[in-house]
């Protein structure tokens, strides 16, 4: 089996990515070919079947017009978050069935923004609903992602769930025990991740905390407001090792990530597989991943997400939590799955 595996180039780091990566590398560990060619330099005559992760509508074309099997995984987020962030307008319908529905419902929240802000929310919207329509599956993260995509899109293309994982070789509990103290966030520091919210909602709870992470490129001033609203309750440390990120969750005694939205929050599952509390936001598909093995918190409401934090850090480190995500999520049970997707659809 030959599997090309598609993503376009991005400035932007994030889960995304890591998942691209991770899923390509343990499907290779199981003996498939996988290669990740460049789209000007790709053939889709020249393998059995494609997995895109991100590509533009012309290379879709192509692999279709090829008549080659093609799954797609979603990693799909509502834009409805973006309707809370900043006093930007609220109240704006959810998006429904029809894609001129959406695109109605954005230009009426879009009205006290600029053309350019809302073409940049439009334009991947519909480029997305397309392309998961000329999918012949659609791997989303979890169920509520893959109704989020029938419901928001209109798009009736089949779905099957894959998991999200983390890699058990770099992130575990430490080999000793060790004293744990303070909040850690490990997130791209941007707006939908909220750091601002949770340095707010920390204000006067003598609880310290600890980022980390890429500046996004459409926020260059994110990490600089975060830090002056936080004075000497935050600390920023500039981590982009893995190994050095783990070193972090394994000292943390929370993990809080009051996102206005995640598909998954794959810094939730390493810093629980690390041993880490865990406070995760309620906007998106956290829940369906931590069941009751998480504290959830409402990104709007600072007493929310403060109460949920000092739930956690009562709790301290969390083992039970550990021992449940690494049963479950893991990448080689990702590539396990995505193999016998692959081999379902070139049965048929």
């Amino acid at each position: 089996m030959r599997v090309a595996v598609l993503m376009k180039p991005t400035d932007i780091p994030g889960g995304h990515i890591v998942q691209f990566k991770n899923t390509v590398s343990e499907l290779r560990r199981l003996g498939v070919d996988v290669d990740t060619p460049q789209e000007a330099a790709f053939d889709p005559r020249d393998y059995d079947l494609v997995h895109v992760f991100w590509t533009d509508l012309s290379t879709m074309r192509r692999v279709r017009q090829a008549r080659k099997p093609v799954v797609v995984s979603t990693i799909y987020q509502s834009k409805d978050y973006l309707y809370g962030l900043d006093g930007i307008v609220r109240g704006v319908p959810r998006l429904r069935r029809k894609i001129s529905a959406s695109i109605s419902a954005i230009k009426r929240g879009m009205r006290e923004k600029t053309v350019d802000d809302a073409e940049r929310i439009l334009m991947p919207i519909t480029e997305r609903r397309f392309l998961f329509e000329a999918a012949d599956l659609l791997l989303p993260n979890s169920h509520t992602e893959g109704r989020r995509v029938i419901d928001e899109l209109g798009v009736s293309t089949p779905w099957v769930v894959v998991r999200n994982g983390f890699d058990q070789t770099i992130f575990h509990p430490p080999e000793e025990n060790v004293s744990r103290s303070g909040v850690l966030l490990v997130a791209r520091l941007e707006p939908r991740k909220n750091q601002m919210g949770l340095i707010r909602a920390l204000r006067g709870t003598g609880i310290h905390l600890t980022m980390t992470g890429y500046s996004h490129p459409h926020h260059p001033e994110y990490l600089n407001k975060c830090l002056k609203a936080g004075g000497d309750n935050v600390t920023y440390i500039a981590a982009r090792d893995s190994q050095e990120i783990a070193g972090l969750y394994q000292k943390a005694r929370v993990h809080a990530l009051p996102s206005w939205f995640e598909t998954t929050g794959l810094a939730s599952l390493e810093a629980a597989a690390c041993g880490c509390a865990i406070v995760t936001t309620r906007r998106g598909d956290a829940e369906e991943y931590f069941g009751s093995h998480a504290h959830y918190c409402d990104p709007s409401d600072q007493r929310s997400i403060r109460e949920a934090v000092e739930a956690a850090y009562e709790q301290g480190a969390d083992q039970e939590t550990q021992r449940y995500v690494a049963s479950r999520y893991t990448w080689t049970r990702v590539a396990e799955q995505t193999l016998a997707v692959y081999k379902g659809l070139l049965a048929v």
